[in-house]
């Protein structure tokens, strides 16, 4: 599990979620961040960069209800097991579309 994040990342996640909220406004899917866990078919629970569900969530829940959509964003350090491990493993079994942001590249000078 990650701990802090980038600007960079900061950034990606904030203007997928406002475009996702303002896309889903009025209805009744809404985007989740990473702060809520998808519940997986073996039981364990995993946190997403962010996604959308589109279930009647309790309030006092931190799970996703009927998650339709996980985003992750890509970084060189997280690329391989996002993509692989989570995307295609776990998260991917959910039925749930798969999306990949990938955070563009800054010089390392």
């Amino acid at each position: 599990m990650m701990a802090g994040a980038t600007n960079r990342y900061d950034r990606v996640m904030r203007n997928a979620m406002r475009r996702l909220g303002n896309h889903l406004d009025g209805h009744p899917c809404q985007p989740f961040s990473n702060e809520i866990y998808i519940v997986i078919p073996a039981g364990n629970r995993r946190q997403a960069d962010g996604g959308v569900h589109c279930g009647t969530p309790d309030d006092m829940s931190m799970d996703a209800d009927r998650p339709t959509m996980v985003l992750e964003v890509l970084s060189p350090n997280t690329r391989q097991f996002d993509r692989f491990e989570k995307g295609r493993g776990a998260m991917g079994r959910l039925g749930a579309v798969v999306a990949n942001a990938i955070a563009p590249q800054l010089s390392e000078h």
